[in-house]
C-alpha cells in the first residue's frame, strides 16, 4: 500500500485564555487491521489530549478578546499543506504545516464575518460569508502584482458574489446550506430558496446550475476513484454518498449507503461541526465536535463540556461488482475547555 497521510490536525480556540492551539492527533491509532464492520456500535475511547506545539493570539478587538477564523487546507500545486487565519480586522497570516512555518502576513480587502466557507480549487484559496454579500467573496492567489514589480507572493483578490447576492431586494439573511468543488474548476454553493450556483475558476463567473440543492450539510468532496461524493447528509448529518451525474435539472441527486455511521450521537450530545478528512488510499477520519451541558439545579450554574470524536474509516470495492464498503475502525474522544470555534484538517 502506498504512503498515506499520518496526521489529522484539530485547531480548538480556548476561549478562556483567548487561544487558539494547534495540535495534532497521529491518525494511525484509529485503524485496526481487521476488516470487519463490528465496532460501529462501539462507545469511543477516551484519549488523553497532545499538547499544542503552536498556538495563534489574536488582536484584541473593541469589545475585549479578538476572534480569528481559520480556512481550508490550500497551495500549490499537489501540496496542500497551508492554513490561512484571519482575524477581526482582516489581517492573515498563513502557516505551513509540514514546515511548521509561519508566512508573512497578507490583508483581505473586507473583513469576513466568522462562520465563512473555504475550499482550495487549483493553487488557490477561496473563501465566501456562509451568508453572501458584496465583498464577501475573495481569492487567494500566488501571483504577480499589479504594479508589475518581480516579486510573487499570495494576495488577496477580490470576486463577485453569486448573482443573487446583487439582485434588488436581497437580503444576506439565508445561509449557504452546501458547497463542493467539481473537477477543481468549479465551485458550487447551494442556497435555500435559491437553488444551487457554480462559480468557474478559470472564467470568473458565476452560473446557476440546477433549482435543487445540494443534498449534504456544509462541505461535500468528489472522490473521482470511486465516482461518488461523500459528506454529511442534510438530513441527520451522518456521513453519505451521492452520485451526482444521476442528477438532472428536475430532481436532485439521491443519497446512497445510509447505513454509513461514522459516529451515533449520545443523548445529551450537541453537534457544532463536523469535518471529514481525507488521509489518502481510501482512509478517511471523521471529526465531530459536540458539547454537553449539565444545567444541574439552577440555570446560571449550568457546566458546559466540549469534546470531539474522531473516527477512522476505510472505503473499500467489494465483489466481484466493485461494490463500496464503508468500514469502520475506531472512535476517539478527546476533552476540551472553554470551546466555542473548532476547526481539523
Amino acid at each position: 500500500m502506498g504512503h498515506w497521510r499520518r496526521y489529522v490536525y484539530l485547531l480548538v480556540n480556548n476561549f478562556n485564555r483567548a487561544t487558539y492551539p494547534l495540535r495534532r492527533i497521529n491518525a494511525s491509532s484509529l485503524f485496526s487491521s481487521s476488516n470487519n464492520n463490528n465496532t460501529s456500535m462501539m462507545k469511543p475511547e477516551e484519549a488523553r489530549l497532545p499538547n499544542p506545539f503552536i498556538s495563534f493570539t489574536p488582536p484584541l478587538s473593541n469589545y475585549g478578546n479578538g476572534i480569528l477564523n481559520f480556512f481550508s487546507l490550500f497551495g500549490r500545486g499537489k501540496n496542500k499543506s497551508l492554513i490561512a487565519g484571519a482575524d477581526q480586522q482582516g489581517f492573515t497570516f498563513l502557516y505551513d504545516l509540514d514546515q511548521h512555518a509561519i508566512h508573512k502576513q497578507v490583508l483581505l480587502n473586507e473583513p469576513k464575518i466568522y462562520n465563512t466557507i473555504s475550499v482550495a480549487a487549483g493553487d488557490a484559496l477561496y473563501v465566501l460569508d456562509k451568508r453572501p454579500r458584496p465583498g464577501s467573496f475573495e481569492a487567494l492567489r500566488y501571483e504577480v502584482p499589479m504594479d508589475l514589480s518581480p516579486s510573487r507572493d499570495w494576495r488577496w483578490y477580490c470576486l463577485q458574489p453569486p448573482p443573487y447576492v446583487l439582485a434588488p431586494g436581497y437580503t444576506p439573511s439565508t445561509a449557504i446550506s452546501a458547497y463542493a468543488v467539481v473537477n477543481d474548476t468549479e465551485i458550487w454553493t447551494s442556497t435555500p430558496g435559491f437553488g444551487t450556483y457554480s462559480f468557474h475558476t478559470v472564467r470568473g463567473s458565476w452560473r446557476k446550475s440546477v433549482n435543487w440543492e445540494l443534498p449534504f450539510r456544509g462541505r461535500a468532496d468528489y472522490f473521482p476513484e470511486y465516482g461518488l461524493w461523500l459528506g454529511f447528509s442534510s438530513r441527520d448529518g451522518m456521513l453519505c454518498s451521492s452520485v451526482l451525474r444521476a442528477a438532472t435539472k428536475q430532481s436532485g441527486p439521491q443519497l446512497l449507503h445510509k447505513d454509513w455511521k461514522d459516529v451515533q450521537a449520545q443523548e445529551g450530545w450537541i453537534l457544532m461541526e463536523s469535518f471529514l478528512v481525507h488521509l489518502g488510499y481510501g482512509k478517511f477520519c471523521v471529526a465531530k465536535f459536540f458539547q454537553t451541558v449539565d444545567r444541574g439545579s439552577s440555570e446560571e450554574l449550568c457546566q458546559i463540556e466540549s469534546f470531539v470524536v474522531l473516527t477512522g474509516l476505510t472505503l473499500q470495492q467489494c465483489g466481484a461488482n466493485g461494490e463500496l464498503r464503508m468500514i469502520r475502525h475506531r472512535s476517539q474522544l478527546y476533552y476540551f475547555q472553554a470551546m466555542t470555534h473548532c476547526w481539523a484538517f
